[in-house]
């Protein structure tokens, strides 16, 4: 049986609930890239994130080629991640989307 690694997404505004920090996690903030919530907002949730991955590889690719390669090591080392952006919709959903791409079968993600 494997153990999962578990990704969790979350936003930092008072507003939002945050998602607990594991022991032995590597946090990631996507807050940083661009926010592609206006272009998305009107769309349905699946659709959303797809096209917010296109805009955010446009607009911010070597953030999000450095965020993603972060993610890697951190399943190969076998640590949890956490994402955090501003409200947690969609930047970090993003970068979670790419980096599970990575390693479906041995990561769990969860969006707060």
């Amino acid at each position: 049986m494997t153990i999962k690694t578990l990704i969790q997404t979350g936003g930092l505004h008072k507003s939002c609930k945050k998602p607990p920090i594991l022991k032995n996690s590597v946090i990631l903030y996507a807050d940083k890239l661009y926010n592609p919530y206006s272009l998305v907002k009107n769309l349905e949730y699946k659709e959303s994130i797809e096209k917010a991955t296109e805009i955010i590889r446009t607009k911010s690719r070597d953030q999000l080629q450095f965020l993603v390669a972060k993610g890697k090591n951190a399943i190969i080392c076998k640590k949890n991640l956490t994402i955090f952006c501003r409200y947690g919709r969609h930047r970090s959903r993003v970068v979670a989307k790419l980096v599970q791409k990575f390693a479906p079968n041995l990561v769990d993600v969860i969006h707060y």
